[in-house]
């Protein structure tokens, strides 16, 4: 019997240094390989490639794959967040926006000068308007608008309230990063026309200040109460990371659902009575309600 267990414990060392001995050289080949793909030559070829095929959209995928190569590799934070927000940009002008977003905020979350632009966040909450937003708010519009309030348009509604959060946050940030003027900035009755022109990249502080007043509205049943003191405090806070999906819905509900129509509206103006929002389009006008929280 000792002979029998001594032979086992000699076949299970045997076996662990089999193990080892086969591990440590995939490993060490793992390494190199990683090594290679990320050495300064190889880098600086990802970056070549990236330059040479974005210019004039010569060749946006394999520009998309190289920057991908680079952005897979350690690098100096100036070098991976501009390049973040390259390819951002990239993708939101190929309408490309939800993919656009992931890149933004990455391109953000380096200490580097990027993460202090306002034309960073500003590109971010237009990524979100015109992607995220637009998606569900179009999903909720074919489902719901018009109909009675169930939990399903109630957790829709909840999807879409986060995306709104995103923006405002983004906004927020672009418009106190462009300079104390916001202080003398007066909200201004919001136009959709600003959401549309965001396509072109094009930041104004007093048109993002006036986007982020039509969407702060919006979340807060009409009232501005409490948006001075967020721009105060917007730099000290983390930023929003992209949302994940809400699968149930939270405590409370909203109801009285507002889902702003970004595609056909192009001027809106609010009415003070009853807490309404009344919107001119080029060939009609009609009243929508404003989300309110309700029992």
């Amino acid at each position: 019997m000792k002979k029998i267990i001594v032979l086992l414990s000699i076949c299970a060392t045997i076996d662990l240094l089999s193990s080892i001995a086969f591990s440590r050289p995939l490993q060490l080949q793992l390494n190199f390989q990683t090594q290679t793909r990320c050495s300064l030559e190889s880098k600086n070829q990802y970056y070549r490639d990236f330059v040479a095929n974005s210019e004039a959209n010569s060749d946006q995928a394999k520009a998309l794959e190289a920057a991908k190569n680079y952005l897979a590799c350690p690098g100096e934070a100036e070098d991976l967040a501009n390049l973040n927000f390259a390819v951002a940009r990239m993708l939101s002008k190929d309408n490309s926006h939800e993919e656009a977003i992931r890149y933004f905020i990455k391109a953000a979350s380096y200490d580097s000068k990027i993460r202090t632009l306002p034309e960073t966040y500003f590109s971010l909450g237009e990524a979100y308007e015109k992607g995220s937003y637009a998606r569900l708010a179009a999903v909720y519009r074919a489902r719901f608008e018009g109909k009675d309030e169930t939990d399903a348009s109630l957790l829709a509604l909840a999807n879409i309230n986060q995306i709104v959060d995103c923006i405002i946050d983004a906004y927020a940030r672009a418009v106190v990063l462009a300079g104390d003027e916001w202080r003398q900035l007066k909200p201004r009755a919001p136009s959709l026309d600003v959401q549309r022109q965001g396509a072109d990249g094009v930041f104004s502080q007093p048109e993002c200040m006036e986007a982020i007043t039509f969407w702060y509205r919006a979340r807060h049943n009409n009232s501005e109460a409490g948006l001075k003191e967020m721009f105060e405090n917007i730099l000290s806070r983390p930023q929003l990371p992209e949302p994940t999906p809400i699968t149930s819905l939270p405590p409370g509900k909203e109801s009285r659902q507002y889902v702003p129509h970004l595609s056909s509206l192009t001027s809106a103006y609010f009415d003070d009575m009853g807490g309404a929002i009344l919107y001119a389009s080029r060939e009609t006008a009609f009243l929508i309600l404003l989300s309110t929280q309700g029992d």
